[in-house]
């Protein structure tokens, strides 16, 4: 989980760019309003330099909803433009999943101010937040709580904290070798008003239940990952994931899950034996399993 890169803030010639691209009459009723929207993104602007969105105030012009909506709802190539900007923008491969919850691919941008509520925001490159559809879908309208204050994380504004909060616990279960993970917050020093949203944030969008469900499927891979490393004459399973988690962790963040279970299993006294006997379930050649044996013997010496 990392905070996104926003774009310069040149925000209002983007969208006069986009409104130019419109035919009459909508690009008319969005000529006529200029001021009007011109005060709005500077408001937005002024609210998300003090860290107080969620004051920014209701939209004078829902009047204008229609006209202001088909910016974003009639794609254009110059709003097409925007979205690769703000792709470009982003590090490479820090997209490669949902910042909202690190679980899935990017296939919408969610509007933080909802278009519905402040349809004058709908291509303001600080509104327009890259995320996998699911999140959408939960997040919809819902971003402030009944006493006014944000419910979500934003990813160009709101700084991620460098401490770890998010843990995992991995779980055996016996007689089968089969490793699972719980997953926790823990607030580990982070101030509470940082902290409250971070909690808001997981807990609206169901994270940690998301992370409990992906993790025996995740773990899986990474092991057999760690068996085939084996099997191609690695001889040190828990330095090959330590160095796969701080490669993820690089890209995501300290607080990506799968960051967390990659530190875990590197970390774990048994994970040799685990890599060892995912390959036996596997039905590796007799090559293999001498070489996770003798991997299993030095890491017990």
């Amino acid at each position: 989980m990392k905070t996104l890169v926003p774009l310069a803030p040149d925000y209002l010639a983007r969208y006069i760019v986009i409104r130019d691209s419109k035919y009459n009459p909508t690009k008319k009723t969005l000529i006529d309003n200029e001021m009007a929207i011109s005060a709005r993104y500077q408001a937005l602007d002024n609210r998300a330099a003090a860290g107080d969105l969620e004051i920014i105030g209701a939209s004078p012009l829902l009047a204008i909803s229609a006209a202001l909506r088909h910016c974003y709802g009639s794609e254009t190539l110059a709003l097409l433009a925007l979205k690769q900007e703000i792709k470009a923008a982003q590090p490479q491969r820090q997209l490669k999943y949902c910042p909202y919850c690190g679980t899935t691919t990017n296939e919408t941008y969610d509007h933080y101010l909802p278009a519905s509520q402040f349809p004058e925001f709908s291509v303001h490159a600080l509104n327009l937040v890259p995320c996998c559809f699911r999140c959408n879908t939960i997040k919809d309208d819902d971003w402030l709580n009944a006493l006014g204050e944000r419910q979500y994380l934003h990813f160009y504004l709101d700084p991620i904290p460098e401490a770890q909060f998010l843990r995992a616990d991995l779980v055996v279960r016996p007689p089968l070798v089969a490793v699972g993970a719980h997953f926790r917050l823990d607030q580990n020093g982070i101030e509470n008003a940082t902290w409250t949203r971070i909690q808001r944030h997981f807990d609206r969008l169901h994270l940690i239940d998301r992370y409990n469900e992906n993790a025996n499927d995740e773990i899986g891979e990474m092991l057999d990952g760690g068996a085939a490393y084996v099997g191609a004459g690695g001889t040190d399973v828990a330095e090959f994931l330590a160095l796969q988690a701080a490669s993820n962790q690089q890209i995501f963040g300290i607080n990506h899950w799968r960051s967390v279970l990659l530190w875990q299993l590197s970390a774990h006294p048994d994970i040799e034996s685990w890599v060892g006997a995912a390959y036996r379930q596997r039905g590796p050649s007799n090559a293999i399993r001498r070489r996770v044996h003798r991997a299993g013997k030095r890491h017990d010496a």
